[in-house]
């Protein structure tokens, strides 16, 4: 279930949408345009939060998540293009990321940066440690999440597939 697809997302903002386009796209060896996207826990509601630079666009009813009451103990992060291969159909009209794999890095590969999850303490923490993984590696891979405190990367990694921490 993706996107607006199914019932339990609460659209509360029209500036984006769920499944929609981005104004300004980057493209292989020209300038990289980034979003700042947050999830994140409502205290009081329980309900998660979806922002996108600093935008609250939308949330999903506590109700959805019964495991979910007390916060989360897992993050991901990557890309995702779907394709229901019994029936032949594309979910997906577009390939995921720029097309390049991560192995050419920052110019044309997609990539996540400054990757971070609130502790049990409430402190933001780089996600180092994550772990990479493919599940078509013929056509996706990742590389490794690195850490580069030289120029405000943070925890960061170039995809073509997802990422589990």
């Amino acid at each position: 279930c993706y996107n607006l697809h199914c019932e339990g997302f609460v659209q509360t903002s029209n500036k984006y949408v769920l499944g929609g386009s981005f104004s300004s796209i980057s493209t292989p060896d020209s300038t990289q345009y980034e979003k700042t996207l947050r999830v994140f826990q409502d205290d009081s509601s329980k309900n998660w939060w979806l922002q996108i630079d600093g935008e609250s666009i939308g949330y999903w009813p506590a109700s959805l998540f019964q495991s979910l009451q007390n916060g989360a103990e897992t993050l991901e992060a990557g890309g995702e293009v779907c394709y229901d291969k019994e029936s032949g159909v594309r979910h997906t009209k577009t390939g995921m990321g720029s097309g390049e794999f991560p192995s050419q890095g920052y110019l044309k590969a997609a990539y996540q940066r400054r990757i971070q999850y609130l502790d049990s303490n409430g402190v933001m923490q780089p996600a180092i440690g994550m772990k990479s993984g493919a599940e078509v590696p013929k056509c996706y891979t990742a590389t490794s999440v690195a850490a580069d405190k030289g120029d405000d990367c943070g925890a960061y990694f170039f995809f073509a597939d997802f990422m589990t921490f």
